[in-house]
């Protein structure tokens, strides 16, 4: 047997308004004309013999109708691949000029201490010897970048909170 039976244009108003718990002025204000298609009761389309159900709708108690905009959550959709696309060829082109740019570092902090490498190289140093000042260099350098940026960021966030 169906939980709830029809409910009028009348009793739908007075539930509604029961169902919102505080007393509010804009609802009681409200005829009943204007909430009678807002509320929409599951058992509507169903007969019962015996037990049986004899007509079509909904199942009782479960959602009897719903609406959705297809067409623009499959817009939405879209447009989220396509900035996913568009975010995955940007990071793909930072990690080759990334890579680039910490080849060319590189290449220049080798260039311009090559006197001091061809001295060490004289005195017998080995090529680890020689790697470990620019692996140091590098580490402090990348270190303090970090810190930096971090502290600019955590400064300007906080900056920007109200409070």
């Amino acid at each position: 047997m169906c939980p709830r039976s029809p409910l009028s244009q009348g009793r739908r108003h007075w539930r509604i308004l029961r169902q919102g718990g505080e007393q509010n002025d804009l609802m009681d204000s409200l005829p009943p004309e204007v909430l009678s298609g807002s509320v929409r009761d599951p058992c509507q389309g169903y007969r019962t013999d015996g037990g049986h159900r004899v007509s079509g709708g909904g199942c009782p108690g479960s959602v009897a109708h719903t609406q959705a905009a297809i067409e623009i959550a499959q817009g939405f959709v879209l447009v989220r691949n396509i900035a996913t696309g568009v975010a995955a060829v940007l990071v793909a082109m930072l990690v080759v000029v990334s890579l680039f740019i910490i080849a060319n570092t590189i290449k220049l902090a080798t260039f311009y201490r090559r006197e001091e490498i061809a001295i060490m190289k004289m005195c017998g140093a080995t090529n680890g010897f020689i790697r470990w000042p620019f692996v140091v260099e590098g580490m402090i350098l990348g270190l303090t970048g970090a810190l930096v940026a971090f502290f600019i960021q955590w400064g300007l966030y906080e900056a920007g909170l109200p409070g």
